[in-house]
């Protein structure tokens, strides 16, 4: 009995093992090179890492999907394959909501053999009921170190993020990792399901490793690989449930939460306990729908914003212009 336990141990950590190492062929380390100088006038190196991520080859470039912060304002960036060759990269666009950067780098600067060993990652789902419990996997450098890997559990998958004119969710783990881990979180298919990012644990929770979940930011890397930018109303908001439908006569569309000081929403006269019902003549059913209007929007330009806002005892129908900002 004892043999046959070892036997199924052994056989368990050996199909993780090579789904790890097949899912490595996708991961990269991105470094941030800024010359700088010491006391006595001598040049030397500043270097920032973090774990990225390749998610396309659209035939002219390979893109990478890592966090902005260490790729700010450098002279160089360099990404490193799972064969250890090099290439430069250029940022195409970031992110400021959710510190993500998508980097180019240039079909021409990668050698054909490293070609035959890296590989574009698959994206899986994080949105489904099941995934509380699941086995998961975080990889790239969840302990503080590029390169390693640690096996565990996902123990939430549906904290909401409260993020302007976005939705993202955050998924915990019992997976004790660094504090400044990067990287991602793959399932047993092999399939990213998560980009990790800690800056949303709780005091007590710092180290553990928890990740954005990867349903909610296809969008997002979507308009990065584009290289399109985002258009900025300033809402925070929810979905109306059908109990607040149902008992309170809320009408359904994207409830606004809150309002950023000074934002195109606040200029338009909108406020925090309006429905926003219509945006541009699209129908807003949910907040959700109304992420995906702006998004679809061109920054820069006026929209036209219907909503309902309570009067009394009952919501009337009001319409806004909104002229649009642009995220930094």
């Amino acid at each position: 009995e004892r043999i046959d336990e070892m036997e199924l141990y052994r056989k368990t950590y050996g199909r993780l093992q090579k789904l790890a190492a097949d899912v490595s062929r996708s991961l990269v380390t991105v470094t941030g090179v800024t010359s700088d100088k010491d006391w006595f006038d001598n040049t030397y190196e500043n270097k920032g890492q973090t774990a990225g991520v390749i998610i396309a080859n659209n035939g002219r470039e390979y893109l990478v999907l890592a966090s902005a912060e260490p790729v700010k304002a450098v002279e160089a960036i360099n990404v490193t394959f799972c064969d250890n060759s090099q290439a430069q990269a250029q940022i195409k666009m970031t992110d400021t909501i959710t510190g993500l950067a998508v980097l180019a780098i240039d079909n021409k600067e990668i050698a054909d053999t490293t070609r035959e060993q890296i590989a574009t990652a698959k994206l899986g789902g994080s949105n489904y009921a099941s995934l509380t419990g699941s086995p998961v996997i975080a990889m790239g450098s969840p302990g503080g170190i590029s390169g390693s890997m640690i096996y565990g559990v996902a123990t939430s998958s549906g904290n909401e993020l409260n993020t302007v004119d976005s939705r993202y969710k955050l998924i915990t783990t019992d997976i004790y990792g660094s504090r400044a881990g990067t990287g991602v979180l793959i399932n047993l298919q092999g399939e990213i399901i998560g980009v990790i990012d800690q800056k949303y644990n709780a005091p007590d929770m710092e180290n553990m490793i928890s990740a954005v979940g990867i349903s909610e930011l296809r969008m997002t890397i979507e308009r990065l690989s584009n290289g399109k930018s985002q258009a900025y109303m300033g809402i925070y908001g929810t979905d109306v449930t059908e109990e607040a439908n149902e008992k309170l006569q809320v009408p359904f569309g994207a409830y606004v939460t809150g309002i950023e000081l000074d934002s195109p929403a606040m200029q338009a006269g909108i406020q925090s306990g309006d429905v926003i019902v219509s945006l541009n003549g699209r129908t807003v059913g949910n907040y959700d729908e109304y992420i995906r209007a702006l998004q679809d929007s061109t920054p820069g330009s006026t929209v036209n914003v219907t909503l309902m806002r309570k009067n009394q005892e009952e919501y009337k129908a009001m319409s806004f212009l909104a002229p649009l900002g642009e995220l930094d």
